[in-house]
């Protein structure tokens, strides 16, 4: 349970320091904090994922996993300042002050609907 809720007058929001982690190095978590740290050039974003080789593959400097418009650029001109794609998910988790989770919507396994990811909305 995370325990250190911290709460943030809206004049503070994007004070120095401030910690964004998105959960899920694929095709959502990785564009979307990119496209944070290159924005919010003061916030410290992390990218966490428990699947090692994915992460390596990111920080590899080789060709991305997976094809996004600009987003190699992004990545050339964000990690090493303010973004950090890791494996280490317990840690960047309990010192984020936003924690994105960026994964896959399950797919329904029963009833109508079946095989189609869960209406959220």
């Amino acid at each position: 349970r995370h325990t250190n809720t911290k709460f943030y007058p809206a004049n503070q929001m994007a004070a120095p320091n401030y910690k964004v982690c998105g959960v899920g190095a694929g095709i959502l978590g990785v564009p979307v904090c990119a496209v944070i740290a290159a924005r919010c050039p003061e916030l410290s974003v992390s990218v966490v994922d428990s699947d090692e080789e994915l992460i390596s593959q990111w920080n590899s400097g080789a060709d991305c996993p997976i094809t996004e418009p600009g987003l190699s650029d992004l990545l050339k001109e964000c990690k090493g300042r303010n973004l950090v794609i890791s494996s280490k998910v317990e840690e960047h988790m309990a010192n984020a002050d936003i924690i994105l989770i960026c994964v896959k919507t399950p797919a329904k396994t029963l009833g109508v609907g079946r095989g189609r990811a869960a209406d959220l909305g």
